[in-house]
């Protein structure tokens, strides 16, 4: 348990410097699609757990490293709440850019924003997993596979991720201390990689905890990630509000830039860790349609109406401004 946690801790570094790296090469002026959107990053995760889950199908990975590379990393690089986050800025007219002078010709075009936040998020997450687990198919050839039953993957492969998962232990805590140190001592613009990366160790082994204790509890609705999914969103609607929030109609609450650089470090680090798309498409592929169909509604009409609640209310009476930092 202790190496697996170690290994963990590793994959999920690697998956908050994935999303952050993602979201970076794809906010530019001419994108096709526009920042800031965590599109791309649920694509990655969601193709990577799909060849991984395939891939495992041929005993090429320990429990260790399975863990790590699915709810570790592809797990951390995804993120649920940000997807909701984006549906409901979106469809209510709340993001920056509106709040600069972009208005909807009339307010009926939020249900348009709605479903075209909803529909391509979740569409891209699946496809992509398909996708990744097609591919994992075509590595009988590479792996030297004729029966994946009779014959699992060569001692050479084997031994080759065995390294790999020794590695990724080595490092774990010389990793964590690098983050820890480089947090403390600058205080610029790279704070929000490394606090990121320190949040979101935390955020991802409480949806690990969660996974273990409730997933269980109901095999045709995993009620562990549904909790994860719940209070990231929650806590990212309340760190919105405290970033972007007014305290009347003249002054933010947040006036400080580095403190404002700490808030975005908790969403993409903290929020970003707890919540996944990736796990939570895989857990609906695998169950019956009408099991599956319910897990999504339910999930996805409970973060958007906690957002409603939470984040719009205070939107709605106070007003919500331009971050000092995003």
């Amino acid at each position: 348990q202790l190496y697996l946690i170690l290994c963990f801790i590793t994959w999920t570094i690697l998956g908050s410097y994935t999303r952050l790296a993602i979201t970076k090469l794809s906010d530019y002026g001419q994108a096709f699609i526009q920042p800031s959107t965590v599109l791309w990053s649920n694509c990655v995760a969601s193709l990577t757990m799909g060849l991984i889950q395939g891939l495992n199908e041929y005993g090429i990975f320990s429990q260790t490293m399975f863990v790590s590379l699915t709810t570790g990393y592809s797990g951390t690089v995804s993120s649920f709440s940000s997807f909701i986050m984006e549906m409901f800025l979106h469809s209510t007219n709340l993001t920056e850019i509106a709040l600069k002078g972009g208005k909807f010709p009339n307010r009926a075009y939020g249900i348009m924003e709605f479903l075209s936040v909803l529909i391509i998020h979740l569409f891209v997450s699946m496809t992509s997993l398909l996708f990744g687990m097609r591919v994992a198919r075509e590595f009988d050839a590479v792996l030297g596979i004729k029966d994946k039953e009779t014959q699992p993957c060569n001692e050479r492969v084997r031994k080759f991720i065995y390294g790999l998962q020794v590695i990724n232990i080595s490092l774990s805590i010389p990793l964590v201390v690098v983050q820890v140190v480089l947090a403390s001592v600058y205080d610029n613009y790279s704070r929000e990689w490394t606090l990121s990366a320190i949040f979101g160790i935390v955020g991802s082994l409480l949806r690990y905890l969660l996974a273990r204790l409730y997933n269980s509890k109901n095999k045709n609705f995993p009620w562990g990630t549904f909790l994860a999914n719940f209070v990231a969103t929650l806590m990212f609607a309340v760190l919105v509000i405290v970033q972007r929030g007014k305290k009347n109609s003249k002054s933010m609450i947040v006036t400080s830039a580095n403190t404002s650089r700490i808030l975005v470090a908790l969403t993409n680090g903290f929020c970003g860790g707890l919540s996944t798309i990736s796990t939570f498409i895989y857990e609906g592929y695998k169950l019956p349609f009408r099991h599956m169909m319910k897990y999504y509604t339910i999930t996805i009409a409970s973060c958007y109406i906690i957002c409603v609640v939470v984040l719009g209310s205070y939107a709605w009476t106070r007003g919500l401004g331009v971050a000092l930092y995003t």
